[in-house]
């Protein structure tokens, strides 16, 4: 959504419940066609400048921007996330009366799931009563500094030996003379110049035998729809958590 300037600007943020019955009078337009049922609904709404229809068609498209340093991968990579959770964005604007956005999750069941991935496992899962360490060396290939970064020190709380490209190109340039000493790839997809498709098909020319552990905002049908799936030896979906990371690599890499 575009940033509002001025001493008149307002943005409001709003929650509620919605029925999902597919009415096309809506006045909003989901991106894909989500179940009918009740649904969390959290709006964002704001007065400024708006968006004319030719911009308003592209919100989605990745690397669109009407910005000059923008990259256009926020909403594409919010959509991402939300289908990855069962929901959906919509947006509306108009030209000098300003825009919003919704976001649609699915109202969960009564079954509540404890918030504790984000803890030290404390459970053996290696079968001899120890935890999985992870050993040897993984090269993280993101153009997000503070995702980079934060990927770095969950894997090297694991127990590896992290190294971090910041670009298609310079994860190339890594991946060329660190190959051979390499225990996987966490690969991002999504990134201006190379992205995660252009790299992949230079790291398999490279060395084929490398463990690659794709990093998106998509959800697997919209990766599958891109990439073979078996070229990868897992897939994690943005956000996680270092629990979610740390078993994502256990299996990839095949340590039991």
């Amino acid at each position: 959504m575009e940033s509002v300037e001025g001493p008149q600007a307002t943005v409001s943020v709003s929650v509620r419940t919605v029925n999902v019955t597919h009415d096309k009078s809506d006045e909003f337009r989901f991106v894909g066609e989500l179940p009918m049922g009740k649904y969390v609904a959290v709006r964002v709404e704001d007065n400024g400048c708006g968006m004319p229809p030719a911009v308003l068609e592209r919100a989605f498209d990745p690397f669109f921007s009407t910005k000059f340093q923008g990259r256009g991968l926020g909403l594409p990579a919010s959509l991402g996330i939300a289908h990855a959770h069962g929901g959906s964005i919509s947006i509306k604007s108009q030209e000098g009366k300003g825009t919003a956005a919704e976001l649609l999750l699915p109202v969960a069941s009564g079954t509540s799931v404890p918030f504790d991935e984000m803890a030290p496992a404390q459970a053996p899962d290696r079968g001899d009563g120890t935890l999985w360490h992870g050993d040897g060396s993984v090269l993280v290939i993101d153009d997000e500094a503070v995702i980079r970064e934060v990927a770095g020190k969950m894997l090297e709380r694991a127990g590896f030996k992290v190294y971090l490209a910041d670009s298609g190109q310079r994860g190339i340039e890594c991946f060329q003379a660190l190959h051979q000493q390499l225990s996987g790839v966490l690969l991002d997809w999504a990134m201006p110049g190379l992205d995660g498709s252009a790299v992949l098909r230079e790291m398999r020319r490279i060395d084929p035998g490398v463990p690659v552990v794709l990093a998106t905002g998509y959800s697997q049908a919209e990766v599958a729809e891109k990439f073979s799936l078996a070229e990868f030896r897992g897939i994690i979906h943005k956000p996680y958590s270092y629990q979610r990371l740390r078993e994502t690599m256990r299996i990839a890499l095949g340590r039991a």
